[in-house]
């Protein structure tokens, strides 16, 4: 058995100098299986040298062409797709090719209105599941054999993207000149049939990337226009053409003038901006975007779009830091309007982006300011949630806040919205902050009764009832959590009474932690009662072991209340009451049993 097995080369390559190495490397079985420079193939097992500086590389060698103006097969410009490409998985969604080519069919399209002022022309998607293909057919500008040359052979450059430069005017989508060849992630085949105008039709096949064009004249599609392109993709084996028509439904958002259809059957296209079902939607139009923004009830996202082409559905980058999440829409960019990676899923932030935000930024006042203003009590609730994150985190936010929005609420403002517009129960009806506030100055109280949501015990809820019923204002501010553009966050309401609170000069309270000198405040003075009551109540304190008080319940139905050996009779209960109208007329053993059970004692 040999000594030495074949191995393996490493090239490493410096793109800055065009520079390479060449590693040799074989198998050595006999030395603990390992590897060894391989002398064999190279001096002391490598070589060095500079990158060929040709600009286009042929990456096919084979096709049927016969004519010297139409290209052989694809060549690449490799400074684009070394930026574009290496160490990237540009297309993670199979069927993305299906947006793609819709847009260079618009864009073809377009740059046909350019040359014929008085056209509108069509493009048309058909799906046929039975031969499993799909065909885009567009009745733009077509391409020539230059073009077909110099353009569409040539990877990573654009024919849109040097329209946009030589003409100056911008509105054509493509940028990067890969979009064609996506549809070699699940093509088997591809044909293609372009005419330019006063131009020859041309139609070719293309089976692989790194394989030539296969020229013929059997033509798949008619078009019906004197120019125009049809590309029909043939799946491979495991991919569906039906499965095709939800990522159309997704990607083409608001594309003017294209038809799709499956196996015959035309499809209806909706042209909706995701703000069914809002309460208020407002509309912004100029000359770098279209903005359809509302508010409701409902959590949504943010589309954002370029040209009708959906980007994502979240808009990070997009939108303000901590962009409330019942504000939802769409924005359909125009063309250069926005920067995006290459993938086109995700908007870059710069400047561009920077600017935008802040401009949409206002959309949120708007909304906020109208809703207020109509009454809607439900949103209006919604919206002071949002409002309550803002106040309780305004320091640890303010600079991102400032960074991101164009006019940003001042603390004041916050607090004076919320006062205004946030309700809770006080008298025992609801009232908004600011006139719960008047009220408490006008009688001398300057502190605020916070109470945490869990279940009371007896005598901790008639505390709270006490204090009510003293015209204090008592409240449980809840904790809950709240949707932003960019994720949830939780909001302790606490935080905001003790922030507001401090503005307006309050001092915020716990009631359970004054709870026994609240209940010490309660008792009634035992001197004031008939002697015989006084002492048979001291009878039973005796006989039980227990401290028995009398106080004033108001409004409670309970006869009495108990905390560890602690006893409230309610002054206020009609069973009382009854008891001190017969007191002379009942037996000494009727009272002491008439007592008991107003204090749920058991008899001895």
């Amino acid at each position: 058995m040999a000594n030495y097995q074949p191995g393996y080369n490493i090239l490493d390559i410096n793109l800055n100098n065009g520079t390479f190495d060449l590693y040799a490397r074989k198998f050595v079985r006999s030395n603990g299986f390992s590897f060894q420079a391989d002398v064999d193939s190279l001096p002391d097992g490598k070589t060095s040298g500079n990158i060929p500086k040709t600009e286009y590389y042929e990456l096919a060698k084979n096709s049927t062409n016969k004519d010297s103006d139409l290209p052989n097969g694809y060549t690449a410009d490799v400074d684009r797709i070394v930026t574009l490409l290496i160490g990237k998985s540009i297309y993670t969604n199979p069927y993305i090719f299906v947006r793609e080519l819709i847009q260079n069919s618009v864009d073809a399209c377009n740059r046909l209105r350019e040359i014929l002022f008085n056209v509108n022309p069509k493009i048309i998607v058909n799906i046929n599941s039975l031969e499993n293909f799909i065909e885009f057919t567009d009745h733009g500008d077509g391409m020539s054999k230059y073009i077909l040359k110099n353009h569409f052979s040539v990877i990573g450059k654009s024919i849109s993207q040097e329209f946009n430069d030589h003409t100056g005017h911008f509105n054509l989508i493509s940028q990067f000149g890969i979009g064609f060849i996506s549809t070699f992630i699940v093509a088997q085949r591809v044909c293609v049939t372009t005419k330019r105008l006063d131009d020859i039709l041309i139609n070719f096949e293309v089976t692989n990337v790194f394989k030539g064009f296969d020229y013929s004249s059997k033509i798949h599609t008619h078009l019906e226009s004197e120019s125009g392109t049809s590309i029909r993709v043939y799946l491979k084996q495991g991919n569906y053409a039906q499965n095709l028509l939800s990522h159309i439904l997704t990607y083409c958002r608001h594309i003017d003038n294209m038809e799709v259809n499956l196996d015959g059957a035309k499809i209806e296209l909706s042209n909706t901006w995701n703000t069914e079902g809002c309460f208020r939607v407002i509309e912004d139009i100029n000359d770098r975007f279209v903005a359809k923004i509302g508010i409701g009830l409902d959590i949504r996202s943010i589309y954002t779009s370029n040209s009708g082409f959906i980007i994502n559905a979240h808009g990070t980058n997009a939108f303000p830091f901590r962009f409330p999440g019942i504000i939802g829409g769409e924005v359909n960019f125009k063309p250069k309007a926005i920067d995006f990676d290459v993938s086109r899923n995700n908007i870059i932030d710069n400047e561009k982006s920077l600017a935008f935000r802040k401009h949409i930024s206002s959309s949120a006042r708007k909304l906020f300011r109208d809703v207020i203003e109509s009454g809607n009590i439900e949103l209006t609730e919604r919206i002071m949630q949002y409002i309550s994150y803002y106040i309780e985190y305004f320091e640890a936010n303010n600079a991102k806040m400032t960074a991101s929005y164009n006019d940003f609420y001042s603390k004041r403002e916050l607090f004076d919205m919320f006062i205004k517009n946030s309700r809770f129960v006080f008298g025992h009806r609801s009232q908004n902050l600011n006139d719960i506030f008047l009220e408490l100055s006008r009688l001398g109280l300057n502190r605020i009764y916070t109470i945490t949501g869990r279940k009371f015990e007896e005598h901790e809820e008639i505390v709270i009832e006490y204090l009510r019923d003293n015209g204090n204002f008592v409240v449980d501010p809840p904790n809950f959590n709240i949707q932003f553009q960019d994720g949830g966050h939780n909001v302790n309401m606490l935080n905001v009474f003790h922030a507001i609170g401090g503005e307006y000069g309050f001092s915020i309270t716990d009631v359970l932690s004054i709870k026994e000198h609240i209940l010490h405040d309660m008792k009634k003075d035992k001197a004031q009662y008939d002697t015989k009551l006084v002492q048979h109540l001291s009878d039973i304190e005796t006989k039980h072991s227990i401290s028995i008080d009398i106080a004033d319940f108001k409004n409670s139905l309970k006869p009495s209340i108990r905390y560890d050996t602690q006893f409230l009779l309610n002054e206020s209960h009609e069973s009382f009451k009854s008891l001190l109208t017969h007191l002379d007329t009942f037996l000494p053993e009727t009272i002491d049993v008439y007592l008991l059970g107003l204090l749920g004692l058991q008899l001895s």
